[in-house]
């Protein structure tokens, strides 16, 4: 098992198991620095005798490899003395015990010691420095600078013109990896190949990590993975790279690779673990033919024996969701708030089971794998669900309607405001207005946007707006819309749960501005119930987001997919409203603008093929036309005839 699952909470959820099993919170750790009482006064780290001597009792804060206050331990040595009177090399060896976690925050008070005793810290310790500074899951611009600058320290020591240890060059790949600097890495390894140095394995698994997690460049992942296979069985990939290399083509939608990684390392006889099964049933799940054998994966974890960690069990309830079993998905999550283990992620995949829930004849998906039923049929009957209690959920196992559907998943979200407010994230109210767009009515979905969503104007021009008495107000939150709909009955509609007019001051306070995939699924909403008014209003305010300071800051690159996918949106929902002509007109604004493709069109086609609006087909198999000789190098019909005739076959 990796060292990141090592550090995850681990949950354990097995077929049947015990109530007081299933009850208890996960183990967590104390403190750095807690000493047992029962401790003896012998340190399990190896001090230099002129160091130890010097501590004295205090070697009783070095208790065990688990817990240990350097800071104290560092700081009593300060006040004793410091390195005076030791030698230069029992102080190296006393700092280079220290971990790089905690030497972070000690380097400036060693330093001193250094000075003081007329020393000064070796190219190792120098280089245990930089593995401390480059702790921590990113390192900002300006701590960067302070490794360079101290990296140009550790040059001077050894030679501008000879090479630097091994370990500088793997930890200068690390931080700069962290930095997200290819460029710098690059110029790292062409360092170590004017040398004739080969990179080690650490170099090449870091690289490797950042181009999966950091860089996202796929063909990179690829090619760094090949290289190590290849080069030598010095380099020979490990469990971490087949799992980054797993995850980096599962995330570019090329599962059937991962899946062949996967029998290879059978195959090869690397060790499995469970981020790599959670990763490959993660792929299996984007498409319906393999949702069957992401099941197969996530029980392969149980078939070896494994814990499940909490990792592994919220990718149960995101298989659960993708697959439409809300009740699975449900009853799994009900485990991890009687446990206290509730992460944004884990909330997140509960609301998409809310927006994916649909009725249907079909099995579960789950059902397909072995022991599949008795597994699902054990979750639901342990759940705790249909008792009631402090659970924000129906008293029942299985939701029958969309309004049970709306009623549990706003109890849900006003449950979260007060007793978890940390995982209220933006994406998580993203979700929770995807729930009423897909299966709710519209007035339903505008209370939410209304609760949930403002519009942050910062850095936008202010426009002089004259007010006219018989008109509604637009800042009024879509108030026009409401009162002009055939829906006054669902004012009284228990859909909403009435806890969150009671938090109202809370639910204010977790507002988040509004982005462009929040105007897609209102406009989403809007082609649904065909409320032209209400789209109407949403492209307008879109415009105005397009003016602040959020959207201008973003990459170009960034803001221009985003502008397209706003952009379908509003083909898509001018379509569902049957306003042909007027989803056209945007579509030839725009024809080159975006690289629209068949996938986007085939809504609007086949409604005009529908309506018997030939000008409109014509015209969106044009453009489609057009897009592929533009965009996707497709050879137009008379540049091959004269190809063909120039080379006479």
């Amino acid at each position: 098992m990796t060292a990141e699952v090592s550090r995850q909470v681990k949950e354990r959820i097995a077929i049947g198991e015990e109530e007081s099993q299933r009850k208890r919170s996960l183990p967590t750790h104390s403190g750095v620095g807690c000493v047992s009482t029962t401790s003896v006064l012998t340190s399990s780290v190896e001090l230099p005798d002129e160091i130890a001597s010097r501590l004295g009792d205090l070697m009783r804060f070095l208790v065990n490899k688990q817990h240990q206050n350097w800071t104290m331990v560092v700081g009593h040595l300060q006040q004793c003395g410091g390195f005076v009177g030791v030698s230069n090399k029992s102080a190296n060896r006393f700092v280079q015990l220290i971990p790089p976690k905690a030497m972070k925050s000690l380097i400036g008070i060693i330093e001193d010691m250094y000075k003081e005793a007329g020393h000064s810290p070796s190219v190792a310790v120098q280089t245990h420095f930089l593995k401390a500074l480059a702790i921590g899951s990113v390192v900002s611009p300006q701590t960067m600078g302070v490794i360079e600058s101290r990296l140009s320290t550790i040059r001077q020591h050894v030679g501008v013109d000879k090479p630097l240890p091994m370990s500088a060059y793997e930890t200068m790949v690390v931080a700069y990896g962290k930095a997200s600097e290819l460029d710098s890495i690059n110029a790292i390894l062409r360092e170590m190949k004017n040398h004739e140095i080969e990179p080690s394995s650490k170099i090449y698994t870091n690289v490797l990590s950042t181009c999966v997690y950091r860089l996202k460049d796929h063909k990179q992942a690829v090619e760094i993975f090949d290289t190590m296979r290849f080069f030598s069985k010095a380099t020979k990939p490990g469990s971490r790279e087949y799992r980054d290399i797993i995850v980096s083509h599962v995330n570019n939608n090329d599962v059937e690779k991962a899946i062949d990684l996967y029998h290879e390392m059978i195959t090869d006889n690397v060790e499995l673990n469970q981020p790599i099964l959670v990763a490959l049933a993660r792929g299996c799940s984007g498409r319906p033919q393999l949702r069957t054998r992401a099941w197969e994966f996530m029980f392969e974890i149980y078939n070896k024996g494994w814990e499940p960690t909490l990792e592994s069990y919220e990718y149960m309830i995101y298989l659960a969701a993708k697959d439409g079993d809300l009740s699975l998905s449900r009853a799994l999550y009900s485990k991890l708030i009687n446990s206290e283990t509730v992460t944004v992620r884990s909330f997140g995949f509960l609301l998409l089971a809310y927006a994916k829930y649909h009725q249907s004849a079909e099995l579960p998906c789950v059902f397909g794998v072995k022991n599949g039923r008795t597994f699902r049929n054990n979750v639901l009957k342990d759940s705790e669900i249909t008792s009631g209690g402090v659970l924000p959920f129906l008293p029942k196992s299985d939701l029958v309607t969309t309004d049970e559907v709306m009623a549990e998943s706003s109890a849900i979200w006003a449950y979260h405001l007060i007793k978890r407010p940390d995982v209220i994230t933006r994406e998580n109210v993203t979700s929770y207005l995807n729930i009423a767009s897909e299966i709710g009515s519209l007035r339903e979905f505008i209370d939410r946007y209304k609760s949930t969503t403002y519009l942050d104007r910062s850095g936008a021009p202010r426009n002089r707006i004259i007010a006219v008495d018989d008109q509604p107000d637009s800042e009024n939150d879509n108030t026009a819309v409401l009162n002009s709909m055939d829906e006054v009955s669902e004012m009284n509609s228990l859909v909403k749960s009435p806890v969150l007019d009671e938090v109202d001051d809370i639910q204010r306070q977790h507002k988040v501005s509004r982005n462009s995939l929040i105007y897609v699924i209102a406009l989403k909403a809007a082609g649904k119930h065909k409320k032209y008014d209400f789209a109407r209003e949403i492209w307008t305010e879109r415009g105005e987001f397009r003016k602040t300071a959020a959207f201008k800051q973003l990459p170009r690159d960034f803001k221009d997919s985003q502008d397209f996918q706003f952009a379908n949106a509003m083909i898509y929902s001018l379509t569902q409203m049957n306003l042909l002509e007027d989803a056209c007109a945007i579509l030839l604004s725009t024809e080159w603008q975006f690289k629209w493709t068949w996938a986007e069109l085939i809504h609007l086609h086949r409604a005009s093929v529908a309506v018997g609006n030939d000008k409109i087909a014509h015209t969106v198999r044009s453009i489609a036309k057009r897009a592929q000789t533009n965009h996707a190098g497709k050879m137009r019909r008379r540049d091959y005839k004269k190809y063909v005739m120039q080379r006479g076959f």
